[in-house]
């Protein structure tokens, strides 16, 4: 958990804008919220799957995070929504046409590949 809380510290969620078309500020506290939620005994009794529930939580903004990769607003902005889609993005073919398209302003490990997701996508 706190290594959630040192991640989510490290982001300027009030920068980033949201889907709702406000700040992504309100993100920080769902992501910590889920996390807690994620790793009790309880939950996991239950049955929830954190790991998968993020994901169907970013595949929700597929589009605001290929959006955030072909605005070129910054390395880190791009790279960390590119690293986002290598594991949301069920359409591979897709992810590989942006990647070449933006490959100039990617974070080297996005250009070749080494942030891809596979094991998650032969998961599915």
């Amino acid at each position: 958990m706190r290594l959630v809380e040192m991640e989510a510290a490290r982001q300027d969620w009030k920068g980033m804008l949201c889907g709702c078309g406000g700040s992504a500020e309100h993100l920080a506290r769902d992501l910590l919220r889920l996390a807690g939620e994620g790793t009790d005994a309880e939950s996991a009794r239950r049955g929830l799957d954190l790991p998968e529930l993020c994901r169907n939580v970013a595949a929700q903004g597929l589009w605001l995070l290929y959006g955030e990769v072909m605005a070129n607003r910054s390395l880190v902005g791009a790279g960390t929504a590119f690293e986002i889609l290598t594991v949301v993005e069920p359409d591979r073919a897709r992810l590989h046409r942006v990647r070449e398209l933006a490959a100039d302003w990617l974070p080297v490990c996005c250009r070749t590949g080494l942030c891809d997701d596979d094991l998650w996508a032969l998961d599915r």
